[in-house]
């Protein structure tokens, strides 16, 4: 694993990042609402004639802990017990580890269709004062479905170093790496074997990475292969570093993000319909501290994707001390842990991958947008929301009904708008929809803006309460942007005030950077003032409601005036220039 790790708290089951200290978000707390979808889907798996749990029962079960640990050992140990490196750029990661990769998934990967490659790209090396170029490789085996359409991914890396140790060479010193990472390869190897003996209708991807420890390099090339293949990503599901349980907790951390959210869900209502002796905790990955394994690359570019790390429970045990050095080997390893992880991912992907689990067209809860961000009443505003096919195959263009509505935040809502759109939305795509909005007078302050998108045929959705997203917004009362401008006092009597006494005033309807000029009856300017809003200092005459601006404030301005008629302009900047407007004043002795 890459960088900064996971701590979770005795109290309930919040569950902290360690380095930032971030709670959970709303959605993704430590207590899972398992969606309607997938209660649904369950149920349906249990009858007679359909699809039914025991697939992934079977599967779940299939999982063997000896598989696990002599996939572990095979890749952290010699034959004679002396460890092995799998530090990126060692010959020996690539001619033996990936090698031995490659050979269990051509036995496990044998169907018709099936096959598996290396995916090579290039990177730069050091070695003193030498630079080279060197190849390394990704490892891909597939496992070809019936019905296409589309592919799951369950990925690990490969390689590791152990920095931590004192003296650490990467050139010369081994890296065993049996937790960090070689518990995920075994996952991913123990899957490939149970599931390559299975039919599915989507295609099945196991992949391994190199050079995760050195910045996501095989998952950043990987995911440009992808992008620019156009390639059909149903969703991601990495394993990095899971089988560190020295007090027996049985407990793991299921991380994703709103686009992946569904398939976290998925995985821990499968750990309990599977009777699985693990306790998954759901956490949300703020976006800042996504590229901390190889799902990065894959939600950066907006594919569903999550990630498994392994959790430590309690103030007294961080995580794995052995992490990153020469001592994270197979007798610091739970194989139990690590195994049924395993089977939490076969049952799953079991199901997942049969075409038939998920239905469900959804509307992330805060996947709608709002442009301009800044509204005023009879604006015409573009509300955009991103709708994903979670699995509903598709012959083209499907008919939805777009409704907007809109009320205060946290109240009722109202519908202020619907309708008709056609999307050409393949699963495990997704896409936004735009629609119209015009606030109205009703609408002034802070409101939710939420859309619903529903398609009008009902049997192609399974789960009816995830098709609704909302933004925030503040609405702002009509640009009437300049107003109740005067000066005063006015007139102004030289024999009873000083010049410094004029002051201009003004009423704006929000912040905003403003510019006043004085003129002669002649048109001829005088002097000037001009200042920039800022939000956080909130001086006068940039601020919203009344402002005063003094003479002695203006540049240029003369030590007197003759008696006579000056005019004045109040001139504002709101995504352009608004005025001016005009006053005026008298000077008289």
């Amino acid at each position: 694993m890459n960088g900064t790790k996971l701590r979770r708290r005795s109290a309930g089951l919040v569950i902290v990042l360690a380095a930032a200290g971030i709670p959970p978000v709303a959605g993704f707390g430590a207590t899972s609402k398992v969606p309607p979808a997938l209660e649904r889907a369950l149920a349906d798996l249990r009858t007679p004639g359909s699809l039914n749990l025991e697939a992934a029962r079977q599967a779940a079960d299939r999982v063997e802990p000896d598989s696990i640990e002599s996939y572990l050992r095979s890749l952290s140990t010699y034959p004679d017990g002396s460890l092995r490196t799998r530090q990126y750029l060692r010959d020996e990661t690539t001619d033996e580890a990936l090698a031995f990769i490659e050979e269990k998934l051509g036995d496990f990967l044998s169907a018709p269709g099936d096959s598996v490659w290396r995916q090579p790209f290039e990177v730069s090396c050091q070695e003193g004062d030498k630079t080279s170029v060197k190849e390394v490789y990704n490892g891909v085996g597939l496992h070809r479905g019936a019905g296409g359409g589309g592919a799951y991914i369950l990925c690990g890396h490969y390689d590791s170093i152990a920095k931590r140790t004192g003296g650490w060479d990467w050139t010369e010193h081994p890296a065993p790496g049996a937790d960090d990472n070689g518990t995920g390869v075994s996952c991913v190897l123990e899957c490939a074997r149970v599931l390559g003996a299975m039919s599915f209708d989507f295609d099945l991807r196991f992949v391994v990475f190199t050079g995760e420890e050195y910045g996501l390099l095989g998952s950043k090339h990987y995911v440009e292969e992808a992008v620019a293949n156009g390639d059909s990503i149903l969703g991601v599901l990495n394993i990095d570093m899971v089988g560190y349980d020295p007090e027996g907790r049985k407990s793991t951390v299921l991380m994703g993000n709103d686009r992946s959210e569904w398939l976290v869900d998925w995985l821990i209502e499968m750990t309990d319909s599977l009777n699985l002796d693990l306790n998954p905790a759901k956490v949300e990955i703020p976006d800042h501290l996504v590229n901390r394994s190889d799902h990065g690359p894959f939600m950066r570019e907006g594919y569903p994707a999550m990630s498994c790390w392994e959790n430590i429970e309690g103030d007294s045990s961080e995580f794995n001390p052995h992490y990153h050095t020469v001592a994270d080997t197979v007798g610091n390893v739970s194989i139990p842990l690590t195994a049924t992880i395993a089977s939490m991912f076969a049952g799953s992907l079991a199901l997942l991958a049969d075409g038939g689990a998920v239905r469900d067209f959804k509307v992330p809860e805060n996947g709608v947008i709002v442009r301009p961000d800044r509204v005023s009443v009879g604006d015409s505003i573009t509300v955009l929301a991103a709708v994903w096919n979670l699995g509903v195959a598709t012959d083209g263009p499907v008919a939805f009904t777009v409704s907007v509505m809109e009320g205060p935040v946290g109240g009722g809502v109202r519908q202020v708008s619907s309708h008709p759109v056609m999307l050409d939305l393949p699963r495990g795509t997704w896409k936004y929809v735009t629609v119209p909005w015009v606030p109205d007078e009703e609408t002034i302050g802070m409101r939710e803006v939420r859309v619903r998108v529903v398609p009008d045929s009902p049997g192609l959705d399974s789960d009816p309460d995830n098709n609704e997203g909302m933004r925030a917004v503040v609405v702002a009362a009509p640009k009437t942007v300049v107003f109740d401008v005067y000066a005063y006092p006015n007139p102004v009597k030289l024999n009873e005030h000083r010049l410094d006494d004029l002051v201009f005033h003004y009423q704006l309807s929000h912040g905003m950077d403003v510019r006043i000029k004085v003129f002669s009856l002649e048109g001829r300017e005088i002097a000037s003032f001009f200042r920039r809003y800022d939000d956080f200092a909130e001086e006068q005459g940039t601020v919203s409601g009344p402002n005063r601006v003094r003479w002695d404030w203006l540049e240029g301005r003369p030590g007197s005036l003759a008696p006579g008629l000056y005019f004045f302009s109040v001139k504002v900047w709101d995504e352009g220039f608004e005025g001016p407007v005009f006053g005026k004043f008298a000077v008289i002795r």
